[in-house]
């Protein structure tokens, strides 16, 4: 048996509204209306997503400048204090050196008080020419004898 077409299967009906075409019209345009809508927040959500990534990209790059300058701030920090310690050692490697030197000197002074004793007449009167060349004699085999 062969049914008609459209019989046995279900068919909704046509059901008119009070509204009619405009209410249809109505419809669509409230449906555009929400669609668009969720678009726009959407849309909003991802710029605000957006943001806070830039953001938080932003504020990363802030704290790795942050660090980069504490280190540069730390190692200037340690290169003045080297610096100030190089200066500290040379000062007194130059004190210690002077020190030596006036030893040195006190010692030489304190070897030629014992290598050379001059006479009587030649220490109450030492403008005498005699004097002056012992004087000169003692002192060149002094310095050619004399080893610190």
């Amino acid at each position: 048996m062969m049914t008609k077409k459209g019989e046995g299967m279900y068919r909704r009906k046509e059901v008119q509204s009070e509204w009619g075409f405009i209410g249809d019209v109505l419809k669509i345009a409230l449906g555009v209306f929400i669609g668009s809508m969720a678009a726009v927040f959407t849309y909003e959500g991802v710029l605000v997503w957006r943001a806070e990534q830039a953001s938080r990209q932003v504020m990363k790059e802030f704290k790795a400048l942050e660090e980069k300058q504490k280190l540069a701030q730390q190692q200037r920090l340690q290169q003045e204090k080297e610096q100030k310690e190089r200066q500290y050692r040379q000062q007194e490697e130059r004190e210690h050196q002077r020190q030596q030197q006036v030893l040195a000197a006190r010692k030489k002074e304190q070897a030629w008080s014992n290598f050379f004793q001059p006479s009587y007449t030649c220490r109450v009167d030492p403008s005498r020419g005699d004097c002056a060349d012992m004087h000169i004699r003692a002192r060149t085999a002094f310095e050619a004898q004399y080893r610190e």
